[in-house]
């Protein structure tokens, strides 16, 4: 039997051109996120060849992967050490072909059968490992925001969902094959199992063994039209053969080749690259180019895949015995339908059922593909008396393309489709069925009547929102109850939404609402559909009063604001469709070919009017409803109110919180609360729009909102300081120190305002948007607000200083699960810490937003308050002020701060030491070159820190060690200056690369050199005197008490250094691999560029100090194994040192204790939270949806984006928001660069490597064998460093495995050793 055809071309295995794969247009970073990094010292010329370096060993992963379908009996599946991240040590995926061996060990099997098994194992095994190696590969990618080529995200998909489906018969086949034509190469893979496992090289083209492919790729040769992205080279590949016509797949008895868990993986790496955000959609059928390249997948092999991965939707149930457990099985069905819901757009429309169709049949020869899924559910639809309709519409939800009918086909279908969803009655799950079907056809079927449709939905509207009525409470009424019917339980895991409860099911029905209304007649009149819709609105306003509560309350809510997020959608559609006709209009007439009309559905502006008219009561209503949650979604609701019609939203809103925030009714917190959450809303409405809107009611809403900040209330506080850390992030407060004028205030026209529209007069006198419209908007300049906002900084000071000297000793409860809320991109923090993150994130803004005369006003009040008092309970948050202050200006801060904190210090009683010195330790964080003119006087404040002992107390030494570390950071880490947070001007956008770049901290020679002289004064000096005197403390069991606190010190200092100043210390070179240079990493490179700068005595510290540290963590592990070392509060310090040794290469400010956390620290979490809730916040959905539609049409057809200003005004982010990002992204870098640095070290057999691997195993004998206390520590650090070392922890596990006993302790307990 000759060997099946090939599924991939030579062309694909040899291509290693990606100019061809431009990075997604949206994607903030750019293809190489150059700006993680700062300029100079080759940092962005080290991310590039990084870039290079891991895509490189990604396409040699996927090389492999194809190469180990021909030649699986290679023990190493035709790989070898690999750089990077590679994960050839990782024993976690090396378990996947267990059962195949066991196979061919099995009693009473036949050589020839032991020879398959030991066959298929070899390639399970070899899969298994080759694919746990692309998943990091991938994982790193995208935790450092690289964008994947296009071209090597279809060949993923390709190579994963080929994989999954592969059976053992198919494997079969091929052995047979293989033993017919090539005995000698079989011969050869049996000999490698036991042999030195080297084989010969695969030169010829590999192929999948699938009898019929699920996907293939045509990449042709590139289109006349495509220009400025590279030649794609002039050969085009060979795609797969047609299927031939036979089943649809396999038999559903044959096993797979691949064991479930190894399946699962795969399917979910072909889902995620398969994904709405993936640039992958400009080769799926939506591009509107016949002549570029497509990735189809074959939808009559998925349809087999599904009804086999759910065998109880067949008729006479499941026939097979099961070879996985439901957990398994049932992740295996969840990424299926995560692939079939997205292979949708990747379908052949021109591949109907197999053989002839019936002559007679028009539509399935105008609609092969739609016409043969939906014949295959048709019968199931028209039996409504059995669960056979819920099987048939579920399977036509999943299949059935949206796009690409004909008229003809949606003429046909729909009114059967709306006949099958009628012959079910009060079954939201079935509902949520067809709402879906119908949301994604009517895109497409602009020629539909849809008024039944819209009918039907007003219908059943009060039925899905449970109104009263419809749901009652009187047991003794006949009614039926939402979820008394359900669809059969065997399908719900086709539907995980449950029913019309969720989100995504209101979504739709106010989709097909907008949809279904129907275009008026004129550009001046009402449709029938608006004038239902009104009625509808009208009928179920009363809901909306805050006092009537229910079940109905909640899904009334979210309807409010998924109707208005449908109504922008439409419109933001139509200008869009608009933009794009004026700018390329080949791509406009292109998506009128494909059929799309989301940009027909969009109301007329008499309609929209009348629709706003109605709902802005409801919005306004909704603001002081007892549920926070619908709180939240009327403030979101109100918003897209307001970007649709600014002048009347904004203005109208700002007098209702206005309203709510005067008098006594900020005092109040039901009413404030809303009020300030609408006000922070609405700041982007109206900067965005119009910067008068918001201008003309800034002094008031500033004065008003003063009182917000109150000590009794922590949940008015946080919307309070939320509200101005939007403020500020837009409005400075002053006047730029390079420009005599502040602003840039640019008033843009923008086409989805309809504020001017000649229709406004048609409403009603007493309408607040008649009037808020009607009125002449005043020009108010900001030179003439620029005293009041002077003013409101001052006391916003005066207030914040107020707050925290009533503040009593913070909360210490730990962060647990639901410390953190977000409702609809609000941040609430509840309590501890999260708090004070808030709080001391809008000082920051806030100070980072002032010019030198604002700042130096405040910093004469911030003198004055930690001169004259002593806060201890208080000392974090004050901290956290003085933080801010400093980072924004930090030569002159530093000047007038540090001589009053430093003022006697040395007479203070030890707990204002203990203040000072953690006031001190905010101070000069993010201080820079300016801690140079203090020096004297920051070494003298960390000696007193360092020298507490006695009656001194714990709290004066632990300052000392938060001042150590936070002096080492500010001199030696990369963190973004604070001139980098200005604020950004309305009209403009902050952008990498482009615009106002991030200005990043580089350490300077004299800073390192200053770093290097604490390194030698404090924690060496205290190291050696350890080592020296250390025979003493380390045996001494029970001895003095003051030689082991002397000892814990020393510990604690040497941790605190560490977390402060690691970042400088390099890992020693590595020699070579093949000749080659080991590739350098770009966070390395950066660094030793810093340190070129420096003296060579710091360049010999700095070089040679991790080697030092790491002798003297080795050798004290080894005096605890002898069982020298058994306290564990320094076992503590000494497993802390040796995991930042080992998996820190940065002392990142996002981060927290990891041993308590799991590596990344509750800040780095909360940071992230932030960043997306601010996003949120400042982000103008229907600009940027306008822009995204031009730009997404357009590149789906040209496969390029043009710098035209489309991106970059769709893209409207603050300054902040981009710093912040950045920086949450250099976090990553410095995570991947431990791992990174250690597998480089391993890859070039350095002899450094021995070090670690030392003080790796003395960690692992702490946890087989300390004390209870001590082995407790162990435990987490092994677990913590593991991933830097896994090749230790497998020659150790024996060890690890031999010190596990179980037996009876005294009195015949169970005891665990």
């Amino acid at each position: 039997m000759p060997p099946p055809p090939p599924a991939v071309d030579a062309e694909w295995l040899s291509r290693d051109d990606d100019s061809d794969a431009p990075a997604h247009p949206y994607h903030l970073l750019g293809p190489i996120p150059a700006a993680l990094l700062p300029d100079g010292g080759g940092g962005e010329e080290a991310l590039r060849a990084d870039y290079a370096r891991r895509i490189s060993t990604l396409k040699k992963c996927v090389a492999d992967m194809y190469r180990c379908l021909w030649y699986a009996g290679r023990p190493d599946g035709g790989g070898g050490k690999e750089g990077g991240d590679g994960d050839d040590d990782d024993d976690s995926a090396c378990s996947e072909g267990e059962r195949y061996a066991e196979d061919a060990e099995a009693p009473g099997v036949s050589e020839e059968e032991r020879r398959r098994a030991r066959f298929l194992h070899r390639f399970a095994e070899t899969i298994s490992v080759k694919s746990h190696r692309l998943y990091t590969q991938l994982a790193s990618l995208r935790q450092l925001k690289y964008e994947l080529p296009l071209y090597w995200r279809c060949r993923i998909i390709h190579l994963t969902l080929s994989l999954s489906i592969l059976t053992r018969a198919e494997m079969d086949r091929w052995y047979d094959a293989l033993l017919q034509e090539e005995e000698e190469e079989v011969e050869k893979m049996q000999a490698d199992a036991t042999g030195d496992g080297k084989g010969r090289a695969v030169d010829f083209p590999p192929h999948i063994p699938v009898t019929r492919p699920i996907v293939s790729v045509h990449w042709h040769s590139p289109a006349p039209h495509r220009t400025g992205n590279g030649d794609r080279g002039a050969t085009p590949c060979r795609s797969v053969p047609p299927p031939r016509a036979a089943a649809d797949g396999v038999d559903a008895t044959d096993a797979y080749a691949l064991p479930p868990s190894l399946r699962n993986r795969l399917l979910t790496l072909a889902a995620t690259h398969m994904g709405k955000g993936a640039s992958v959609v400009a080769v799926s059928n939506l591009s509107a180019d016949d002549a570029g390249p497509r990735l189809v997948v074959h939808w009559p092999v998925l349809y087999a895949l599904v009804r086999r991965s759910a065998p109880y939707l067949e008729d006479g149930g499941v026939t097979t015995v099961p070879v996985a457990t439901s957990a398994i099985a049932g992740g295996i069905l969840q990424q299926v339908l995560r692939v079939c819901r997205r292979s949708r757009t990747f379908f052949d429309l021109r591949e109907g059922e197999h053989g002839a169709p019936a002559p007679e049949c028009a539509l399935a020869a105008s609609d092969p593909a739609h016409h043969a899924i939906f014949r295959r559910v048709e019968r199931d639809l028209a039996r409504p008396c059995v669960a056979a309709i819920f099987r048939g519409a579920t399977l036509l939800e999943l299949f059935l393309p949206s796009h690409g009918a004909s008229p003809a086909f949606y003429g046909h279908v729909l009114p059967v489709l709306l006949e099958a969803w009628r012959t079910v009655d009060a079954c939201p799950e079935y509902d949520a069925i067809f709402l879906s079907l119908l949301s994604g056809l009517h895109s497409f079927a602009p020629t539909y009547d849809w008024h039944a449709v819209r009918l039907y939905l007003l219908t059943r509207c009060s039925f899905w929102l449970k109104l009263p009525g419809t749901v009652s409470d009187d047991r003794s009424w006949p009614q039926v109850a939402a979820g008394a019917r359900g669809i059969p339980a065997r399908l719900r895991a086709f539907h995980p939404g449950g029913g019309m409860s969720g989100m995504g099911s209101i979504e739709k029905l106010t989709d097909l609402l907008v949809a279904s209304i129907g275009a008026a007649e004129d550009d001046g009149a009402v449709s029938a559909g608006t004038s239902d819709l009104l009625r509808f609105l009208a009928y179920i306003a009363p809901y909306y009063n805050p006092s009537n509560t229910g079940q109905w309350t909640q899904p009334l809510g979210l309807f409010l604001y998924c109707l208005l997020s449908s109504l922008a959608y439409f419109r933001s559609s139509r200008v869009g469709h608009a933009v794009l006709s004026e700018l390329h209009p080949d791509a406009a007439e292109a998506v009128g070919r494909s059929g799309a009309s989301d940009h027909r559905y969009c109301p007329n502006d008499k309609e929209m009017l009348s629709l706003l008219s109605a709902l802005l009561p409801l919005c306004l209503n909704s603001i002081y409803s007892k549920s926070p949650t619908v709180s939240s979604d009327g403030t979101s609701s109100l918003r897209i109110l307001c970007l649709l019609m600014p002048r009347g939203g904004v203005r109208s809103g700002m007098e209702f919180a206005l309203k709510g925030l005067g008098g006594e009714s900020v005092n109040q917190g039901h009413a404030a609360n809303g009020a300030l959450d609408v006000c922070r809303k609405l700041i982007w409405p109206g900067l965005g729009r119009n910067p008068n809107i918001l201008l003309e009611n800034l002094s008031p809403l500033l004065q008003l909102s003063l009182p917000g900040i109150d000590g009794n209330d922590q949940t008015k506080t946080i919307k309070t300081v939320a509200l101005y850390l939007s403020l500020t992030s837009f409005i400075p407060i002053g006047i730029p120190d390079d420009a005599g004028n502040p602003t840039s205030y640019h008033i843009k026209p923008h086409l989805t305002d309809i504020s001017d529209s000649a229709h406004i007069s048609s409403l009603p006198v007493s309408d607040p948007l008649h009037v808020a419209t009607a009125s002449v908007l005043p020009s108010v300049p900001f030179l003439d607000i620029l005293p009041e906002i002077r003013s409101w900084a001052e006391s916003l000071v005066s207030r914040i200083l107020t707050l925290f000297s009533t503040q009593t000793r913070p909360d210490k409860t730990k962060p647990r699960h639901g410390t953190t809320v977000t409702l609809q991109g609000t941040l609430v923090a509840l309590r501890g810490r999260h708090y004070s993150s808030l709080l001391r994130e809008c000082l920051h803004q806030a100070f980072c937003a002032m010019d030198a005369d604002s700042h130096a006003a405040a910093l004469r009040q911030l003198v004055t308050f930690v001169s004259d008092r002593s806060l201890p309970e208080a000392a974090r948050d004050v901290s956290g002020l003085l933080q801010g202050a400093c980072h924004a200006r930090p030569h002159a801060s530093l000047d007038a701060l540090v001589p009053a904190l430093t003022a006697g210090l040395g007479q203070a009683p030890p707990r204002t030491r203990a203040y000072r010195l953690r006031l001190l330790s905010g101070v000069v964080r993010f201080a820079g070159d300016g801690i140079l003119r203090h020096r004297d006087a920051v070494v003298e404040a960390v000696r007193v820190g360092l020298e507490a002992g006695g009656d001194d107390g714990d709290g004066l030494l632990k300052a000392g060690c938060k001042l150590l570390r936070h002096v080492l950071y500010g001199l030696c880490e990369f963190y973004p200056l604070g001139t980098s947070f200005w604020p950004t001007p309305v009209g403009t956008y902050a952008e990498v690369g482009g615009g106002k770049a991030v200005e990043w901290h580089i350490p300077s020679g004299p800073e390192i050199d200053f770093a290097a002289e604490i390194w030698t004064q404090f924690p060496l000096k205290l190291m050696e005197s350890f080592v020296l005197e250390g025979e003493d403390v380390a045996t001494s069991h029970g001895g003095r008490f003051s030689a082991m606190n002397e000892a814990r010190k020393i510990m604690r200092v040497l941790h605190y250094a560490l977390r402060g100043g690691v970042f400088l210390l390099l890992d020693p070179g590595g020699g070579d691999v093949d000749g080659q240079p080991v590739p350098t990493l770009p966070l390395q490179t950066a660094v030793a560029a810093a340190l070129s700068r420096s003296s060579a005595l710091s360049q010999h510290l700095f070089q040679s100090l991790r080697p030092r540290l790491i002798a003297f963590v080795t050798t004290l592990l080894h005096r605890a194994r002898a069982g020298s070392l058994t306290d564990p509060k320094l076992s503590k310090h000494l497993l802390d040192i040796a995991y930042h040794l080992t998996m820190r290469r940065s002392s990142s400010v996002f981060s927290s204790d990891p041993r308590r956390t799991g590596g990344h620290g509750s800040h780095y979490d909360f940071w992230k939270k932030l960043y997306r809730s601010h996003k949120m916040d400042l982000h103008d959905n229907l600009w940027c949806n306008s822009h995204e539609y031009v730009v997404d049409r357009y590149w789906r057809r040209t496969n390029v984006h043009d710098g035209a200003g489309t991106i970059k005004e769709g893209k409207v982010l603050s300054s902040r928001l981009v710093c912040l990002r950045l920086w949450i992204a250099h976090h990553a870098l410095s995570d991947r660069t431990a791992v990174a640095a250690l597998r480089s070290l391993r890859q070039a057999d350095s002899p450094a490597l021995a070090g670690y691997a030392d003080m790796m195993r003395g960690c692992l004998h702490l946890a087989c064998r300390g004390r209870v206390g001590v082995r407790a520590h162990a435990v987490r650090a092994v677990q913590l460093m593991s991933p830097g070392l896994p090749w230790v922890v497998r020659e150790f596990l024996p060890e690890i495995i031999g010190s596990i006993s179980v037996g009876r302790g005294p009195g015949g307990a169970p005891e665990t050793g």
